[in-house]
């Protein structure tokens, strides 16, 4: 009697915080900063990439384990606040991501889920020199060989879990992301009891851009209560597409506690306070680098006037 009296109480407890952990919405985001969590800490997620001040680190290479294997074991829910798929297969053999990035530590795949907004304009949580993408793709990873667990990675804070985000711009249908869509359509008013183990397989690669080389890194958080610093954040540059009818799909995801649509899933944009955005490419390529490019112009113009002053040439420039 008295272990069955325990187990009660520890359910009771588990639902109890998990009803507290959920008791937030995106609607009110000044209340999530409290006592019990990071909210309103310094080093928080989402950030606005500005390229002029991004840092250019040409060691930072990414490297990916099994993402272009297709993935079985995974289960996918509509938990209120965004469609989630967790990996729930042998953790050896979950896809993974690495290199130089990672200090070649492996950060095996916890789950994915995404944010969107309700027009094109609108739906990432990170945005480059101010630009949005309609929707935004985190796929959460966490060091296994330091942590049993993502919970306990994530105590840890000590950049054991690292989070790769991937942008969807809306343009043409993407096959790749087909299979995803149709999980998405089929959980729309599903509830977060009703997770659903699917039996079609998921190739990570495909929800990729084709060029997953140029990156950004920094040190940020999670991007929902209890906003947990201490992550890794890699944000691809290049966007990834989908087709107008997929990007519907997520349009009709309803929030379960409230009978209303989710959308506009994202966290308004923080403070960077002193934080460095390191580059995996060249800064005068950061989005086509136009003011880096103007900057290099001006320079090479000016020494080119200082070399003909030099030799003598200078006067003929004011022949008319």
């Amino acid at each position: 009697m008295a272990k069955l009296f325990a187990i009660i109480i520890l359910l009771s407890c588990y639902y109890i915080s998990t009803a507290i952990a959920s008791d937030w919405s995106y609607s009110d985001q000044q209340s999530w900063a409290n006592g019990e969590n990071q909210c309103d800490g310094s080093s928080q997620s989402p950030i606005d990439i500005n390229t002029q001040e991004v840092y250019y680190n040409g060691t930072l290479k990414l490297d990916f384990i099994n993402y272009d294997h297709p993935l079985i074991s995974y289960k996918v829910t509509n938990n209120g606040h965004s469609i989630q798929f967790d990996y729930t297969g042998d953790v050896g053999s979950a896809p993974a991501i690495t290199g130089t990035v990672l200090n070649n530590e492996i950060f095996r795949l916890a789950q994915f889920h995404f944010h969107w907004g309700s027009a094109k304009h609108i739906g990432s949580e990170h945005k480059i020199n101010g630009r949005a993408f309609p929707v935004e793709l985190h796929l959460v990873h966490y060091n296994h060989a330091k942590h049993d667990t993502l919970s306990k990675a994530l105590e840890a804070r000590d950049g054991s879990v690292s989070v790769l985000a991937v942008f969807f711009e809306i343009k043409k249908m993407n096959p790749g992301f087909e299979v995803v869509a149709d999980m998405i359509d089929k959980l729309q008013e599903a509830t977060p009891e009703q997770s659903q183990f699917m039996r079609e397989t998921i190739t990570l690669q495909n929800l990729l851009p084709k060029n997953s080389e140029k990156l950004y890194r920094y040190h940020g958080s999670l991007t929902t209560p209890p906003c947990t610093e201490g992550l890794v954040w890699l944000i691809l540059n290049q966007p990834n597409e989908i087709g107008r009818s997929q990007f519907e799909k997520f349009l009709g995801v309803i929030d379960s506690h409230s009978g209303e649509k989710i959308a506009n899933n994202f966290r308004k944009i923080q403070p960077l306070n002193g934080r460095k955005v390191e580059s995996s490419f060249k800064p005068d390529m950061v989005n086509k680098g136009f003011v880096h490019m103007a900057t290099s112009s001006t320079i090479i113009v000016s020494l080119l006037m200082i070399f003909l002053s030099i030799v003598g040439i200078s006067p003929l420039l004011s022949i008319q």
